[in-house]
């Protein structure tokens, strides 16, 4: 969102500019050269008055840094500005009107990472964009009525293998009345579908410091949705970020594309906890809801200060269905394992991502449900740093003792070293084998013990 105020401040402020250069020949020369791109307008037209100047473009294009996929960077179709000139004379930006139709921005990143709204070879352009960007809300200019018109945002970046494309049927909003900010947008994430519903405060609202802004957001992309609600105050900063978070899709590792963060295969899931960030770190916190037909609950953090991402955290199950450990334990993702004989399954763990991010996380279900394992309990420990994985230990409560293992993946070598070891803990024979021996009539089957590793 606060690339979308950047992208309409910019455009504000390069007609403002264009305003108090009219009486040059040179305009877009000028222009051009404060940005190092080409800038080119078919028609401005400035209706001079007090306090309130109006001035009104047509076809307004600035080009792309050299190598973009599309040669045009900026547009838009028609620009109404309402300047108080009044506001400029005490320092600050207040507009009676800003309306924009059909403005397009294409956001992309090249290969080496360069981004196309860095102007960093022109200091000039550089020190606007930078005054352009509000330090807080009380840096953002006064508009007291915001219309955009069917617009479209398009963010590239091959790197992440990233290709999306918004289309903003209507942005409005006015100062005067209670009618709220509202942004919608639709296009493609990867290979899937891809929503956005954006509501705030008006537009006097996001200026004013003295109350929380309020936010609602809906994004969807293919099967997972995504559901924000609550104040920040500081929507720039992501300051005082006060909401709660609704997480709900058909298997956890579909976040890798999304967000980044690696998960392993899961049965559909659906949670809700509170969300805020501080100092670069999301806390997803007391959260609940489902994995499959288990409970879930717990506390998260996603840290991104470091050379890599850092997810830590605990997630915990009061019931567990032993179904729905899947992926967790290497198990496939159905009820097909109820039916096996291996209580830790030989499936291959997926280790194309262990490279993308550190973790520290812990798995609990404190109760067992199965219907032909006597699984009581289960922990795992997760430890991930620098593309080597530790399970230590993955253990489950069964027939009255403990199944253990220790499992250590090194991704930082090919072909990729795994090592493990299991250790049986005074394990009970008799609630193993009495399912088998009932099948043949065979009852009192003596109990006994197995131990070792």
């Amino acid at each position: 969102m606060k690339k979308t105020i950047i992208i309409t401040s910019v455009a504000i402020i390069l007609i403002v500019i264009v305003a108090g250069l009219y009486a040059s020949k040179n305009i877009l020369d000028y222009s051009s050269r404060a940005l190092g791109r080409s800038v080119e307008t078919n028609d401005i037209d400035i209706n001079w008055g007090w306090p309130v100047t109006r001035i009104a473009l047509s076809n307004v294009e600035i080009s792309n840094m050299e190598g973009g996929s599309d040669p045009v960077m900026l547009s838009v179709d028609k620009a109404v500005i309402g300047v108080n000139l009044f506001s400029l004379l005490k320092g600050t930006l207040a507009f009676d009107e800003v309306s924009l139709e059909k403005p397009y921005a294409l956001l992309e990143k090249d290969a080496e990472g360069n981004a196309n709204w860095h102007f960093g070879k022109n200091p000039v352009a550089g020190a606007t964009l930078e005054s352009l960007s509000p330090d807080d809300r009380s840096d953002f200019p006064v508009i007291e009525n915001l219309t955009i018109t069917d617009g479209k945002i398009i963010y590239k970046d091959p790197a992440k293998k990233i290709d999306v494309t918004l289309v903003t049927q209507t942005v409005q909003g006015q100062a005067s009345s209670e009618k709220n900010l509202q942004f919608d947008g639709k296009g493609k994430y990867q290979k899937d579908d891809f929503k956005i519903a954006i509501k705030g405060g008006n537009i006097f609202r996001l200026k004013d410091t003295s109350e929380p802004y309020p936010i609602d957001i809906n994004i969807s992309a293919g099967p997972t949705t995504a559901k924000v609600k609550g104040t920040v105050l500081d929507p720039f900063e992501l300051k005082g970020l006060n909401v709660k978070l609704s997480l709900k899709g058909q298997d956890a590792s579909d976040l890798f594309n999304l967000i980044g963060v690696a998960l392993p295969p899961t049965p559909p899931y659906d949670v809700t906890g509170d969300l805020n960030y501080v100092q670069d770190k999301w806390n997803f916190r007391d959260f609940k809801g489902k994995l499959g037909d288990s409970d879930l609950h717990g506390s998260v953090t996603w840290d991104t200060q470091g050379e890599r991402p850092l997810l830590s955290g605990e997630f915990i199950s009061n019931n567990l269905d032993f179904k729905d450990l899947g992926g967790l334990v290497g198990a496939p993702p159905s009820a097909k394992q109820e039916a096996s004989a291996y209580i830790i399954p030989d499936t291959p763990l997926d280790i194309s991502r262990l490279s993308a991010m550190d973790a520290h996380i812990t798995f609990t279900g404190k109760k067992m449900i199965s219907s032909n394992l006597p699984l009581d309990d289960f922990y795992m420990k997760v430890d991930l740093v620098n593309s080597i994985l530790k399970l230590n230990p993955i253990r489950f409560g069964a027939a009255r003792g403990d199944i253990s293992s220790v499992l250590t993946v090194n991704a930082q070598q090919e072909p990729v070293k795994i090592n493990g070891e299991f250790t049986f803990s005074r394990l009970s024979l008799k609630p193993i084998f009495e399912k088998i021996t009932a099948r043949f009539g065979i009852k009192n089957v003596t109990d006994g013990y197995l131990g070792g590793t």
